[in-house]
């Protein structure tokens, strides 16, 4: 259960991070890059908290 927890809070911070890159450069592929993770993240994580 903590190996979850751990994964996606790592993929939020990933997601955070790749926003965080796109407000800085302008490039489009970081905000596509974080959307896709945050998507994938918010969808698993549901299946992942009802594990326990």
């Amino acid at each position: 259960m903590l190996l979850f927890r751990w994964a996606i809070l790592l993929l939020l911070l990933v997601a955070g991070v790749s926003f965080a890159f796109y407000a800085g450069t302008g490039h489009v592929k970081y905000r596509r890059v974080g959307w896709i993770v945050l998507k994938w993240t918010l969808l698993a994580a549901p299946s992942a908290s009802s594990r326990c």
